[in-house]
């Protein structure tokens, strides 16, 4: 039994998977700390729908107007989640870019985004070390000037293509 299990571990351990071929290569020679993307969208009442029928997240403060009335807030609020989403797309659109893989984040929502709002996602490289990325990302309600999501993503850098 035991040797059945050594030879299971080490056929696994020479069958590289997938992942190893990110850390083949120095990935972050293309990028700099500070370089930086900003983009901007409306977060509609649409998308929060089509958020809450994808995941099940059906907490009234996102969906029942009359319910969000009621509230502190006295409106619908968009999933932070779909916040988390918008920066993980810019991730692998921009910076980075295609290929990327996010392997942490640490995030914080100090205010919250309404739907039709449009959000302004900047983020900034802050370190790179052999194949990893961390970046400072900040989402902004445009029309109010508040930060609706601040923190820190780490990324796995792609090969480079070709």
């Amino acid at each position: 039994m035991a040797s059945s299990i050594v030879k299971i571990l080490i056929s696994r351990r020479n069958n590289f998977p997938p992942i190893a071929r990110y850390l083949t290569d120095n990935s972050s020679t293309r990028f700099k700390v500070g370089d930086e993307v900003k983009v901007r969208r409306f977060v509609t009442v649409e998308d929060v729908n089509t958020f809450a029928q994808l995941t099940g997240d059906t907490n009234p403060i996102h969906l029942d107007e009359h319910f969000a009335k009621k509230t502190e807030l006295g409106q619908l609020v968009v999933h932070g989640v779909i916040l988390n989403g918008i920066v993980s797309a810019v991730h692998g659109t921009n910076l980075p870019g295609p290929g990327c893989m996010v392997v942490s984040q640490s995030l914080k929502y100090p205010a919250p985004l309404f739907p039709g709002e449009e959000v302004l996602t900047h983020i900034q490289v802050t370190r790179l070390r052999h194949a990893i990325m961390s970046c400072d990302v900040t989402c902004t309600a445009v029309h109010r000037g508040k930060v609706v999501l601040c923190g820190e993503t780490k990324l796995l850098l792609p090969k480079k293509p070709g």
